[in-house]
């Protein structure tokens, strides 16, 4: 993946397999348009890596990836619709296909595109012009599993929706490790085995 910064355009550009790992993030954003803003994806460029993150505001989920950068300096955010990191994936990386080549995600404040290399299509989606919640202050950056003595409880639907994340989306053998448990009114954290994708799950309310 690599990133090229301009005065007024973002550009990100990955191969069909980064972005297919990058899109089944667009699960834990929000499908209700009355929230216009928590149905988008933050990316943040880091060096030689690319943050995405989302969040429907009862999961969070994160996933970093490489990325190749000739200004380790830029973090500007670039913000997409996850729907349109789906019709991307189905419209130039569909695994099926072993489509391969070069995918370019650009952002010039007003539209974001997606184009490849190996087709002639663009497809687009508005820019965000709001401001993205402040999400980071959501992570806990301390780790531990206290002893809950009432019990923690999980929606069974969030297990299934965590399957079809990268890396556990393909390998089936990757542990699901449980980094953070306070109380039963705090989020869950679980990360996979590198540290690369995390997930903070609000536990159930029970009666």
């Amino acid at each position: 993946m690599s990133i090229d910064t301009q005065t007024t355009t973002t550009t990100l550009s990955m191969s069909a397999t980064e972005l297919r790992h990058l899109a089944t993030i667009a699960n834990y954003a929000s499908k209700d348009e009355a929230r216009p803003l928590l149905t988008y994806v933050r990316l943040t460029p880091n060096g030689d890596t690319c943050e995405a993150i989302t969040t429907d505001s009862y999961v969070l989920a994160r996933i970093i990836v490489d990325v190749k950068t000739s200004d380790h300096t830029n973090t500007t955010p670039i913000y997409v619709r996850a729907e349109l990191l789906e019709r991307a994936v189905k419209t130039f990386a569909n695994s099926r296909t072993r489509a391969t080549g070069t995918i370019t995600i650009t952002d010039d404040g007003h539209n974001t595109t997606v184009t490849s290399n190996n087709y002639p299509d663009t497809i687009g989606a508005p820019s965000m012009t709001d401001t993205y919640p402040d999400v980071d202050r959501l992570i806990p950056s301390a780790r531990g599993i206290s002893e809950v003595t009432t019990g923690v409880a999980l929606n069974p639907h969030f297990l299934a929706k965590l399957a079809k994340l990268y890396p556990w989306n393909e390998d089936k053998t990757s542990g699901a490790i449980i980094r953070t448990i306070t109380d039963a009114t705090r989020p869950i954290v679980i990360e996979s085995r590198d540290g690369r994708t995390t997930v903070l799950q609000m536990p159930m309310r029970l009666p």
